[in-house]
């Protein structure tokens, strides 16, 4: 399972350029923008990050999507 990464504001900009070079170092790129459309190769997440409901919404979604429970029975 590779790395995970979430950027803010990964569809332009700054944001867009670190988003893509974390892609290519094999990251798992979570991205979060207002914008409808996402960058091909990222995982887009439409989310005002000034909303602390759709911040905590983007969270558990990539929560759910990213995470593994293993549990081992006791012998």
């Amino acid at each position: 399972m590779s790395e995970i990464a979430v950027i803010t504001g990964g569809t332009s900009g700054i944001g867009r350029a670190t988003a893509l070079y974390l892609r290519d170092a094999g990251y798992t790129v979570y991205e979060l923008s207002r914008r409808e459309q996402g960058v091909e190769g990222l995982h887009h997440i439409r989310c005002d990050i000034t909303d602390e409901g759709q911040v905590r919404a983007a969270v558990a979604e990539i929560m759910d999507r990213a995470c593994l429970l293993y549990t081992s029975p006791s012998p």
